[in-house]
């Protein structure tokens, strides 16, 4: 198994105008693909964010989404930091890009 030099932790709730292009972003590193992760921690969205990040997780495996039922943010760092495999945990927001 490769090792993992980042996870990028992203905490989300209701982002759908905005996860596909933070994702995009985040994708299109100089780094290969198979050498960082980003962790999508969803806290529980009413539209259609969750369904985005599952679609790009079929062409981008180090993308995975995680769900947050507490709904808040501290919370969902802290279950990205312990699902992450990187050596260096690295934070973005679903609206940025």
């Amino acid at each position: 198994m490769k090792t993992i030099a980042a996870s990028v932790v992203v905490p989300i709730r209701n982002e759908e105008k905005y996860i596909g292009a933070c994702l995009k972003s985040l994708l299109q590193q100089s780094l290969p693909c198979d050498s960082y992760e980003i962790i999508v921690v969803d806290g529980r969205s009413s539209d259609r964010s969750k369904e985005i990040v599952e679609e790009v997780q079929h062409d981008f495996p180090n993308v995975l989404c995680l769900d947050n039922p507490a709904a808040i943010a501290p919370v969902a760092m802290n279950i990205g930091i312990r699902n992450g495999r990187g050596k260096i945990i690295i934070r973005a927001d679903g609206h940025n890009f």
